[in-house]
């Protein structure tokens, strides 16, 4: 954490080397957050290296006139925590009023650890509660305290008409109506059919959470029971089992319409060609938010907007080599594994790939939806 213009009120003591070795990791950081600075800095180090002269976490070191505080790696994080005021144990006010204030409190941050007040019944907030749910899908991070942030940028949660009046951004779609294609093979809505299933929505809800995480399934299984394309559904299931969803690394258990959309890719091309269905898939906002390259920024971005050093996400990257089409070491055409004289197999590819390949999966982001499809 940064003082600027503050003398450290006790400065740790720390040996000549601890003190140079961190000066020059912080003045030669790209990182302009006038509040806090992330630093890494490797070393070689041996246990005669350890500097002895402190235990403390809470180191603080004087930079000409400012001071430096080591602080956790969270302090100053912001995080969108709408997802926990609506399932937290203890009812929406006990998060809510972090951020309006209450008893003196000022509100807009959480301390941990929080000792609590007894005589109110408000519970001590322990490191552990931090770690235990403060990474999950409920709070989720979204910049520094500080950070310069592109309204393009922000998680889709906060892309809202009153985020971006407050900010003065102009949310995508605000001034106008957007013209977005449909699905593939898209027909109108027979209101004769009597079958259908209900949707997500940010309005009132209609049916049961169980039931409506369920309604994919029936979908998936009346097809399958009773299409005549018996081949096809087949050749389709098998595809599914190799270009995989984990719905658990998703956000929309309660969604229907985006699992069968992309299911449709693989019935759609199962007598296809591979590499339409790779692309396809490949360009599905699902896979993208599985496999995190979903909004991943190139280092070049990244360094523009922030002045900090960083790399592309290379989870897709390996993957789609991986797992999707080349596999982990090349073989012959008779399917034997390729070795070198001395047994070794020959990787189909190296990490230098990898990073170079993440770097064309970057700036992918999910299109404006219509308004009669579930997001």
């Amino acid at each position: 954490e940064i003082l600027a213009g503050v003398m450290c009120p006790s400065a740790t003591v720390l040996n000549a080397d601890t003190i140079t070795a961190l000066t020059d990791a912080i003045t030669k950081s790209f990182d302009s957050n006038p509040f806090v600075k992330d630093v890494t800095r490797t070393l070689l180090c041996d246990p005669s290296d350890y500097d002895d002269s402190t235990d403390e976490l809470d180191i603080q070191l004087q930079i000409g006139s400012d001071c430096y505080t080591h602080v956790h790696p969270d302090h100053l994080n912001v995080y969108d925590f709408s997802g926990w005021v609506s399932v937290h144990n203890g009812g929406a006010y006990n998060i809510q009023k972090w951020a309006e204030g209450f008893d003196g409190h000022e509100g807009w941050y959480l301390m941990y650890p929080y000792v609590g007040v007894s005589e109110r019944n408000v519970p001590q907030h322990p490191m552990s509660r931090w770690y235990n749910n403060g990474n999950g899908d409920n709070i989720v991070y979204v910049a520094r305290l500080g950070d310069s942030l592109p309204y393009r940028d922000l998680i889709d949660g906060l892309k809202t008409d009153a985020v971006a009046n407050y900010f003065g951004a102009l949310a995508p779609g605000s001034a106008q109506g957007l013209i977005i294609c449909g699905s593939h093979g898209e027909v109108a809505n027979d209101p004769s059919l009597l079958e259908g299933f209900d949707l997500h929505s940010d309005e009132q809800s209609t049916t049961g959470s169980d039931e409506m995480d369920n309604q994919k399934h029936v979908v998936w299984t009346e097809v399958n029971l009773k299409s005549n394309d018996q081949l096809r559904q087949r050749v389709a299931w098998a595809l599914s089992q190799i270009l995989t969803l984990v719905p658990g690394n998703i956000n929309g258990a309660e969604r229907t319409e985006m699992y069968t959309y992309y299911y449709d890719i693989l019935v759609r091309h199962a007598f296809g060609n591979y590499r339409d269905i790779l692309g396809e898939v490949s360009f599905s906002p699902l896979m993208a938010e599985h496999l995190s390259y979903l909004k991943s920024k190139s280092h070049s971005y990244v360094f523009s907007n922030s002045n900090m050093v960083s790399r592309a996400d290379e989870n897709y990257a390996r993957e789609v080599m991986q797992l999707f089409s080349i596999g982990l070491v090349k073989l012959n055409k008779d399917g034997t594994i390729q070795v070198y004289d001395s047994g070794v197999p020959l990787q189909a590819y190296t990490n230098e790939d990898v990073e170079s390949f993440a770097r064309a999966w970057t700036g992918f982001d999910r299109t404006a939806a219509r308004g009669n499809i579930e997001q």
